[in-house]
């Protein structure tokens, strides 16, 4: 009976049913942007400040009484710069941002001194050359009599002289990360994002920190966004419930005029013995089959083409495109629908046969 009245409503009318069909993937799909834009206008900072664009983290365990116990939780060279490597690319493809600067402090014994330095102070996305520099601090009585372009031996490892620095209070500092030595010991770390990170990043990018970096004494995000958060959920679920209800609205005339013109067909399937259930189970049946059918059609779309080019002109609108969130989408659109075309449907299926005229 289903598959009857569905043929014979489509091999009647063909291009109304294509044209509600694709009136609810333009719908669909519409909605699917504006979700991304409203999250979009909540989390995406390119006018931060700087402070709210900065990760801090410390290595050291400042319960410590001795500076040997002081440094005991401070990460070693390499492993530092295997695990920096590593959260600079995660924020770069998975975050959709990038560190604009960093800095980090260290401390290492050298031929029997203690060297204190930074590392990584400026734009170190131009450095990583593989050369083995190093700018000095000539008032610092490591390095008495050295001059640039002269040739020092630190950690085992030789680097060049490259500049004296005054105004900088440590040692020494060694501008590319990757070059620092292996053996010593890096205090704390100062990360500068290019955006202010959106609340999931920046939880995700604590998680990965904690991972990485050992379980470190210390980590400070950008002020957390809870309360806007909050905001975001629920602006996002009021507007696109909105816009559901439009588009719903909008099909449920297309629907009424096919009821209507189906309406004796209907009639047919009463008299054969069709119950009041059994007409509404064939109407609900219909617009669950087109709902469903223009559902998976603008996911795909939209997912697979359409994202892609609006993240192009509305930076960070794909974080929010979570399975979560286009099911909350999904099952709305398709929940609103039924209740809707059962509203429109009732009016002949709760009257007798000899009324439904």
């Amino acid at each position: 009976m289903l598959t009857t009245y569905i043929k014979r409503s489509v091999t009647n009318r063909p291009a109304l049913y294509v044209f509600l069909i694709f009136m609810q993937i333009v719908s669909l799909i519409s909605i699917y942007f504006v979700f991304g834009l409203i999250y979009r206008a909540f989390t995406v900072f390119e006018a931060a400040k700087e402070s709210e664009k900065e990760i801090y983290v410390s290595f050291e365990n400042n319960n410590a009484v001795t500076d040997e116990d002081r440094f005991s939780t401070c990460l070693d060279g390499k492993t530092f710069v295997d695990a920096t490597n590593e959260l600079l690319a995660f924020i770069k493809d998975d975050c959709n941002n990038e560190a604009v600067s960093f800095s980090s402090f260290a401390i290492m014994q050298s031929g029997g001194k203690e060297l204190r330095f930074v590392t990584g102070g400026g734009d170190f996305t131009k450095s990583g050359t593989g050369k083995r520099i190093v700018n000095i601090n000539p008032n610092s009585k490591a390095f008495e009599g050295v001059k640039i372009g002269d040739s020092v031996n630190i950690g085992g490892s030789d680097y060049t002289v490259n500049a004296f620095l005054e105004d900088v209070p440590f040692d020494l500092t060694v501008p590319d990360m990757n070059n620092i030595p292996d053996d010593c010991k890096v205090r704390d770390i100062v990360i500068t994002l290019k955006n202010k990170p959106s609340y999931n990043d920046a939880q995700e990018i604590e998680k990965l920190m904690q991972k990485l970096y050992l379980m470190p004494s210390s980590i400070q995000m950008p002020e957390g966004l809870e309360l806007l958060d909050e905001q975001l959920n629920s602006t996002q679920i009021a507007v696109s419930v909105i816009m559901i209800l439009f588009a719903v609205f909008n099909c449920s005339f297309c629907y009424y005029y096919i009821y209507l013109t189906n309406k004796n067909t209907l009639r047919v399937f009463r008299l054969c013995g069709a119950t009041s259930s059994d007409c509404r189970m064939i109407y609900t049946a219909e617009v669950i089959l087109h709902a469903v059918l223009s559902i998976c059609v603008s996911y795909i779309l939209y997912d697979k083409v359409l994202k892609a080019i609006a993240e192009k002109y509305f930076r960070g609108i794909d974080v929010c495109y979570t399975a979560k969130n286009y099911l909350l989408v999904m099952g709305a659109y398709l929940i609103i629908s039924i209740m809707i075309m059962a509203v429109c449907m009732s009016r002949f299926t709760s009257k007798p046969l000899s009324q439904t005229n």
